[in-house]
């Protein structure tokens, strides 16, 4: 799994500074509501270009 933490600096490098932007990933790729993103969710935000930065 991959905690909030590591997700956030994540897409901190991924150019996402911003923190409403990182609880709103973390709500739409956490499905069961964990507060990690286990190696499903990972795939899952992946595949459908969660990542992606904003802008």
């Amino acid at each position: 799994y991959i905690t909030k933490d590591e997700l956030d600096i994540a897409i901190k490098e991924r150019g996402m500074e911003d923190d409403a932007c990182m609880e709103k990933l973390i709500l739409k790729v956490d499905t069961d509501n964990d507060g990690k993103i286990n190696y499903e969710e990972f795939c899952a935000m992946m595949d459908n270009g969660s990542l992606q930065p904003q802008g």
